[in-house]
């Protein structure tokens, strides 16, 4: 797991979250001190994580004290405004 700004990471390749919590209560203090010290100093931590058998890059970031991970998307999916149909009016 590394750290970075949160700045760093476009919300735009964020994809659905999913919420992060401590397993029982061994896993408690140090899931609120991550989620305080990412809190904090305005970063994110980025890690590799297995969801349904398959390894992804992950975003995990602070939110109303807790933490949620994103699997982000990768910019080549990510399509440019000027592909974008025009809106109806």
């Amino acid at each position: 797991m590394s750290c970075g700004g949160e700045r760093d990471v476009d919300p735009v390749l964020y994809s659905r979250p999913y919420w992060v919590g401590a397993a029982g209560d061994p896993g408690q203090r140090p899931y609120a001190l991550l989620v305080e010290a990412l809190a904090r100093y305005g970063t994110v931590a980025v890690a590799k994580v297995t969801l349904r058998t398959r390894e992804r890059l992950a975003v995990l970031r602070p939110w109303h004290g807790m933490l949620v991970l994103h699997t982000p998307l990768w910019p080549e999916g990510i399509r440019e405004p000027d592909d974008s149909p025009e809106p109806r009016r």
